[in-house]
């Protein structure tokens, strides 16, 4: 299920692997220009022939398609690029120049095979041939669909697995994960050391205190989530965010500091971290989870409103971020905007 395909076009550097080690850069790099066109960047390619090396950069519209690349120069266009909406390709200028084009994915085309290289499956014309190797998360989906058969609103998430999970017994709780099984990363942030005393010396579950973030894995993630299943917590999948990005967001927070709660079931436990001063209306487990979505360039907040202009009668279109504090706004946001062909797929 869901394997690639290997094209093997044994090239001679592999012979000379250890002559390359030993000898100099220059030779290393002589070998290099021979045997490779070119370097691919975040933003085009670098050509290796002649002299000196040459930039190309690429244009790409909002689904990341390459449409225009542009030499180093500012000026020539080496290749242009029309779509239609699966990928198919019309209308084009130097073809092949280079091989990166729908969603920025490479086209395959030895032997006539066209098909787009997408990491863990190829796609042929609207469908891939072989079926989602993580298709169990989106029961009501063909295992062989592209995009929710919608290609010109959505790209292809790449197997990502952020989750955002909403529990509403009593006060509630919002949590984040990213990946899969035992490679699941569960990031929870709470009054896991306990809150402030008041004037009186005694404590209160709705006062502040040290904010605690868990980074929690393999058996912890798993005891974490399902004992909270308990509490009978929401799932919503977020589509439009690699595990990648959040990962890295929340492991910075995790990272800025080494201090761990001095009491309470995480007492001295490496996977809780005191980041920082708890707040119950500013900063707390809702508010962090709607901060990394909306910072990591997810569009899972994000709408418009509609505000009356200075003439009677007409409105303008305002874009508007949402923020959370409540975990029981946060779960009935994601619920009213969960469905077919969203960016939220609510899961449990």
């Amino acid at each position: 299920m869901g394997g690639m395909l290997k094209r093997d076009t044994s090239p001679p550097f592999i012979t000379v692997i250890s002559f390359i080690i030993a000898q100099s850069w220059i030779m290393a790099m002589t070998l290099l220009v021979k045997y490779f066109n070119c370097i691919l960047t975040e933003d085009g390619y670098i050509t290796l022939g002649g002299t000196s090396p040459i930039y190309y950069y690429f244009l790409k519209d909002y689904l990341g398609n390459v449409r225009v690349v542009m030499n180093e120069d500012g000026k020539t266009v080496e290749q242009s690029n029309n779509y239609y909406p699966f990928g198919g390709i019309f209308n084009s200028k130097g073809d092949g120049e280079q091989p990166y084009k729908f969603n920025g994915k490479e086209l395959e085309t030895m032997h006539g095979l066209n098909w787009y290289d997408y990491g863990a499956r190829m796609k042929d014309d609207w469908f891939f041939p072989t079926p989602d190797p993580l298709c169990e998360k989106y029961y009501s989906v063909s295992p062989y669909a592209y995009c929710l058969n919608n290609p010109v609103r959505f790209v292809d998430p790449g197997g990502d697995s952020v989750r955002v999970y909403t529990e509403t017994h009593a006060t509630g709780h919002t949590w984040i994960s990213v990946g899969e099984g035992n490679n699941m990363v569960v990031y929870s942030y709470g009054r896991y050391n306990g809150t402030n005393k008041g004037p009186d010396g005694s404590f209160n579950s709705l006062a502040n205190g040290p904010g605690v973030l868990l980074k929690l894995t393999g058996d912890e993630a798993k005891a974490y989530n399902n004992d909270k299943s308990e509490d009978g917590m929401s799932v919503f999948v977020v589509a439009d965010v690699t595990d990648e990005i959040i990962a890295t967001a929340m492991d910075k927070k995790f990272n800025s500091s080494a201090i761990t709660p001095d009491k309470g079931i995480y007492k001295d436990n490496p996977s809780a971290h005191v980041i920082d001063e708890y707040n119950l209306t500013s900063n707390n487990c809702t508010t962090v989870v709607s901060d990394v979505l909306n910072e990591s360039g997810s569009n899972a907040l994000k709408g418009n409103i509609l505000q009356q202009s200075s003439s009677f009668g007409t409105y303008s279109t305002i874009p508007v971020t949402k923020r959370f504090i409540l975990p029981v706004l946060m779960q009935n946001y994601l619920n009213k905007i969960s469905k077919a062909g969203s960016i939220i797929h609510k899961t449990k």
